[in-house]
């Protein structure tokens, strides 16, 4: 590997870290760039610089100064279309700020994926929304809907209306999320599609890398959050996903860059929710990806962008079946810390929870997220899910008295 890469790096909070220290155990320089003087990730780059990382001006000048040989792909949110403009202004590998845009914000990949026949429901797009405009759009078509915000990723504003909820719980859920938008947005009105749905992670270079495909764990309705992912290696779901989104990568001409989707499989059909040219969020790679693999995925895949010739080694772990799993114990109070490093089946965890603590409704991933997570190896999926629902019980009830 040679030692004079320059990377940069927009954003230096927690979930980059781990995608600073994987490349820094390649010899790559880095550069990174935050707004806050103690992002923690700054003290791992060898030139933290603390500035408005939405100045696009000022982060091209400095990716210009430092002479940057590429963009070090991490989880970003909207910024994802910074990344683009430096590429763009650099003629870096990765993804442009046109195709960015795309994704950043869910009414525009509405509309790409509609222009492009891909499988779409029935959607709605308010520029101006309101509570009548909405109840209107649900009553007319008298079918479930999910409603979600334009920008960011399904965090937050997030709520199912199924058409036999009553008129004051549907009237509830619409206020819920209008308060949720932030100022200008766009709300989607979505038909609500049934099915599984997947966390997909990709690396898209001379092929479509899939790297992972998650088999969801969500919260019971009428919000629509994930607490928990499994590996699944089907077969079919696989060729399912990676033809849609080669169709995906052929229509934009995009490379060179780890991909991110949520999708619904419902039989042949292939919706994909949201999707976004980065990792994913959530310390996946770290948590999940990082036991799956025998060999770090990141560093074979920032590998592949610095020589085109690099073969990336997808050897796997002799795992069976391998998930993640958030504290889903919505409504309970925490009366028992147990030492979960005594389970033989729990590959890692992180409890950030005190006694006497009680996790609220998961309405947002910030109410779930913070308290930490737990992964699980088992045969079968089956055994799997009976060990989740055994751990998460073992922490809320209290200690039998002998």
């Amino acid at each position: 590997m040679r030692k004079s890469i320059n990377s940069l790096i927009i954003g230096a909070g927690k979930e980059q870290i781990y995608f600073i220290k994987e490349a820094k155990k390649l010899g790559i320089n880095i550069i990174a760039l935050d707004e806050s003087p103690i992002a923690e990730g700054l003290n791992f780059v060898d030139i933290p610089i603390v500035i408005d990382i939405k100045d696009e001006k000022r982060v091209i000048e400095i990716a210009k100064k430092y002479n940057i040989n590429f963009v070090i792909p991490a989880p970003i949110g909207n910024l994802i279309t910074l990344t683009g403009v430096v590429n763009n202004a650099l003629k870096l590998k990765g993804s442009s700020k046109n195709q960015a845009e795309i994704f950043a914000n869910k009414d525009k990949f509405t509309e790409f994926k509609i222009k492009n026949n891909f499988y779409n429901p029935k959607e709605f797009l308010l520029n101006s929304p309101n509570k009548d405009e909405i109840k209107n759009i649900i009553e007319k078509n008298n079918s479930d809907f999910i409603l979600r915000p334009s920008k960011g990723s399904g965090s937050r504003g997030v709520v199912v209306i199924k058409k036999t909820y009553k008129e004051d719980k549907k009237i509830s859920l619409i206020d819920e999320h209008l308060n949720s938008l932030i100022q200008d947005e766009i709300s989607l009105i979505s038909e609500f599609v049934t099915g599984k749905e997947y966390g997909v992670d990709i690396f898209i270079s001379d092929e479509i890398y899939i790297l992972a495909i998650r088999e969801k764990i969500m919260t019971k309705l009428p919000y629509r959050q994930e607490v928990g992912f499994i590996i699944n290696n089907n077969t079919k779901i696989k060729s399912l996903i990676k033809n849609e989104f080669l169709k995906l990568a052929n229509i934009l001409n995009i490379n060179n860059t780890f991909f991110n989707a949520d999708v619904i499989i419902n039989k042949s059909n292939v919706f994909i929710i949201e999707a976004s040219p980065r990792p994913a969020g959530l310390d996946i790679y770290k948590n999940l990806l990082g036991k799956y693999y025998k060999k770090s995925i990141v560093q074979e895949c920032f590998k592949k962008l610095i020589d085109e010739n690099h073969t990336i080694d997808l050897s796997k772990e002799e795992y069976k079946k391998l998930g993640f799993f958030m504290w889903d114990i919505p409504n309970k109070t925490i009366k028992k810390k147990s030492d979960f490093s005594q389970i033989d089946d729990i590959i890692d965890f992180e409890f950030n929870l005190s006694l006497g603590e009680k996790i609220p409704t998961i309405k947002k991933g910030s109410d779930i997220n913070k308290y930490g997570y737990f992964i699980l190896k088992s045969d079968t999926k089956k055994d799997l899910k009976k060990l989740r629902k055994q751990i998460l019980k073992k922490v809320v009830e209290n200690e039998r008295k002998n």
